[in-house]
């Protein structure tokens, strides 16, 4: 009886703690795209983290152990991926002299922004996926993932 009580105390304790780190969602996103010639946009693909996050940078030095933002667009048609994705805040650096890692991170917000130029001129969406992992002084998410949905003008 004294095992299936301490199981079962166990497995409530597992579930309320894997709960609430399934619902703190830390990051919140915001899409936009913005004309800037001819059959040209800047997509602004916006994080604004929560006070005490932070996620990582999509470009890391080869002693990082965080898992780097990731941007994956789907392929279209009717649009040109032109160049790559461009980081927009202040990015930290985080190092833990100890482990000899450093790493670089936003936090409170950081824009990822894609130029991207539609074959027509005609209306398009631009989608995706943004993988992520926000982490506080105290512990790591797991990876996330945040699809997305852009139209073009």
């Amino acid at each position: 009886m004294k095992r299936k009580l301490v199981l079962v105390c166990g497995l409530v304790v597992a579930e309320i703690a894997f709960g609430q780190q399934t619902r703190l969602k830390p990051v919140h996103f915001s899409f936009r795209a913005e004309r800037i010639g001819d059959k040209t946009y800047m997509v602004h693909l916006t994080a604004s983290i929560d006070p005490g996050w932070h996620i990582y940078a999509h470009v890391q030095p080869k002693s990082a152990i965080s898992v780097p933002t990731n941007i994956t667009f789907t392929r279209s048609p009717l649009l040109i991926i032109v160049g790559a994705v461009a980081e927009k805040g202040t990015k930290e650096t985080q190092t833990i002299k100890e482990a000899g890692i450093e790493q670089y991170m936003y936090t409170k917000t950081v824009d990822f922004v894609q130029v991207v130029k539609t074959k027509a001129a005609v209306k398009t969406t631009l989608t995706g996926i943004i993988t992520y992992q926000v982490c506080s002084n105290e512990e790591c998410l797991p990876p996330a993932t945040a699809p997305f949905s852009i139209s073009i003008p």
